[in-house]
């Protein structure tokens, strides 16, 4: 799906490098856990302005917990027009090693993911039912 940059914004996105924004402190998620989404397309319009409206393709984000200083993800894939699946995450055996009970992680990361895609205004579609 393609956002306009300023939505983003104001979804409490920031550009933190060229192709990747972060989120922080929005859609229920805990202290030290974020969003990222990595656009892998960005078209500015041509503009005589400095501000340029740009264009972001958003096509996958991830959730992204800290767990004894070590960064653990969920991710989430559009599989048609603003309607989105879990994907992987970071092994079972690692978040084991972290001490996370893997279940509970992707619940809670499935609960961000959601609250993102409603204020999308897309359709989440849990593997949890």
């Amino acid at each position: 799906m393609w956002l306009w940059a300023s939505e983003l914004s104001a979804l409490g996105f920031r550009r933190k490098s060229e192709g990747y924004w972060q989120c922080k402190r929005r859609f229920g998620l805990p202290d030290g856990a974020h969003l990222s989404l990595f656009s892998w397309n960005e078209q500015a319009l041509p503009s005589a302005s400095r501000d340029a409206p740009v264009l972001v393709e958003l096509s996958a984000f991830h959730v992204t917990f800290v767990l004894r200083h070590e960064h653990v993800h969920f991710y989430y894939h559009e599989h048609l027009e603003n309607d989105w699946d879990p994907g992987g995450h970071t092994s079972r055996a690692e978040l084991r090693r972290l001490g996370a009970n893997a279940g509970a992680l992707r619940g809670q990361a499935n609960a961000v993911a959601a609250a993102l895609v409603e204020a999308l205004g897309g359709t989440f579609r849990s593997r949890d039912g």
